[in-house]
């Protein structure tokens, strides 16, 4: 009996840290096989130690339930969802970041007759899309740690209903005000929870990060086209409407087909969730499984937290920089062109597609690179590998393009040369932006895989809150200094945080085992 309480005792005390490291599989992924093996060997001897009087029958019998959790908790498969299941997962996922961008852009050609049918000024209506970039920021924080406490599927299905009820309201809004608050009320609807982080191994996330950041720069290129088309011949209201039914069938697919894929609440996908964390085919399989243990709400702020860590701050503002370089370009688009090449509503829209190709492309390629430095980056330092070596060995490339040709692009159009110069320019600034991008929030989840949704949200509000920022000043800048040297400020800008990517490079690692160090205190006061 003495024997039976001391060694569950013992279990359970290691198997904390334990259960953390395989919680958080950046940290699991470099445990090495000695380390194992001296805890595996230091319990058995305590065991033995601690059971001096009793036969060896029992002794073998102890040990032997210790291997068997062992080899459960270490030897179990990161997810048992299968390529297609995870497959699935990612592309609803992906057509989930659509919408918020897609939403933000669909917008733009609509600004002028919005501002002509409210009787507003179009600077007002510009208002609506700074609140909007805001509180897009600002709304993940709190989705995103509900979404880490209850479950990603609720937070999806939430949303989405604050989405659709926001859409409706501003189809059928008369008033300005109106207008303000719905935009605020459906950025705040577009927030989502990651799954990515909850699914797939750091050797494998770089790919299907470029997946989800497919759909996130295809909203960025396909909001402004299709919203050029309705705006010229149904009217804007009719964009709304449009976002209200397209939603609406959306809901309906992830009620059916998303599963649960919190891990602590459904492990690696093996335990089965209940209540609104199921699907209707999983509570049908799941009557004679016990209730889920409730989980505690985490800390509503944890998003604000995880902005203390000097590794992330880097991370997120030179992905922000860069991202509202990239939006004064796309804001300051419409009026542009609209002066310079006299294009009506519909061209304008169509104007934003050779930036949605750069960007489709970017998705695409940027994956499959992350793939291949993370297996480049494992053969040439070895398991204990630095996982920020493995991102970031690609980024001078995509820093060199995006500064060159967001230089370039104000001073072609200062000296108002043949439309298809900046267009051109565009092509490339999409491929380069949407890598950076991709790179930047696959380095951030990978360090936080445990708390995907939270560190989701840190990027989604430092990269928001600045790219508003930089819409807001695009339009007087360009006014003041012109269009060339408000985009040459935007270079020199970029060109200034790529030494912070250096520093990153190099003291990442250090930060982020001083981290895991702290974290494994932590857990084992508990």
């Amino acid at each position: 009996m003495f024997l039976n309480g001391y060694c569950l005792y013992k279990i359970k005390s290691n198997l904390v840290t334990m259960k953390v490291l395989r919680n958080d599989e950046t940290t699991f992924s470099v445990v090495s096989e000695k380390a194992v093996s001296n805890s595996t060997r230091k319990i058995s001897s305590e065991i033995h130690e601690a059971a001096g009087v009793l036969d060896l029958e029992k002794k073998l019998e102890q040990e032997v339930r210790y291997l068997k959790i062992y080899h459960y908790l270490w030897m179990q498969p990161y997810s048992v969802f299968s390529l297609d299941q995870k497959r699935v997962i990612v592309i609803l996922a992906a057509i989930a970041s659509f919408i918020s961008p897609f939403t933000a852009n669909i917008y733009y050609p609509a600004i002028t007759p919005l501002a002509l049918d409210l009787e507003v000024s179009v600077e007002l209506i510009n208002h609506t899309v700074t609140a909007y970039l805001i509180f897009q920021g600002i709304s993940p924080t709190f989705f995103g740690t509900l979404g880490d406490t209850y479950g990603r599927r609720p937070i999806f299905l939430l949303t989405f209903l604050i989405y659709i009820a926001a859409c409706t309201g501003l189809a059928l809004a008369r008033q300005y005000w109106l207008v303000l608050v719905l935009r605020m009320l459906q950025s705040c609807g577009s927030a989502r929870a990651g799954v990515i982080g909850d699914i797939t191994m750091a050797e494998e996330r770089g790919g299907y990060m470029g997946v989800w950041s497919l759909g996130s720069m295809s909203g960025l290129t396909l909001g402004p086209i299709v919203g050029g088309v309705i705006a010229q011949f149904l009217g804007w209201r009719a964009i709304f409407w449009f976002l209200t039914i397209f939603a609406a069938i959306y809901l309906v697919v992830l009620f059916f087909f998303l599963p649960e894929t919190l891990r602590s609440l459904v492990g690696n996908g093996s335990i089965l969730p209940r209540g609104i964390n199921a699907r209707p085919s999983d509570l049908r399989r799941c009557k004679s499984t016990p209730p889920l243990e409730r989980q505690s709400p985490k800390n509503p702020f944890l998003t604000l937290k995880l902005l203390k860590e000097k590794d992330v701050v880097i991370i997120l503002f030179i992905g922000a920089i860069y991202w509202a370089a990239l939006y004064m370009s796309i804001t300051s688009l419409a009026p542009i062109f609209i002066r310079i090449y006299g294009v009506n509503l519909l061209q304008v829209g169509l104007c934003y597609f050779a930036y949605g190709v750069g960007s489709l492309i970017g998705s695409y390629t940027s994956g499959r690179l992350m793939d291949w430095s993370f297996q480049r980056t494992k053969f040439e330092e070895g398991e204990n590998m630095a996982i920020e070596h493995a991102r970031m060995r690609i980024l001078p490339l995509y820093f060199g393009i995006f500064i060159v040709c967001q230089l370039c692009y104000g001073w072609v159009l200062q000296e108002e040369l043949h439309i298809s110069i900046p267009l051109i320019i565009q092509f490339f600034l999409g491929i380069s932006n949407t890598s950076l991008f991709n790179v930047t929030t696959t380095l951030v989840v990978d360090l936080f895989p445990q708390n995907g949704s939270a560190a989701t949200a840190s990027n989604n509000l430092v990269r928001c809150l600045i790219g508003a920022g930089g819409v807001s000043i695009v339009n007087p800048m360009i006014e003041t200094v012109g269009i060339g040297w408000t985009f040459t400020t935007s270079a020199v800008v970029c060109a200034l945080v790529v030494p912070l990517a250096y520093l990153e490079y190099k003291q990442g690692p250090l930060w982020r085992a001083q981290r895991a160090e702290r974290f494994r205190i932590s857990a084992h006061e508990i």
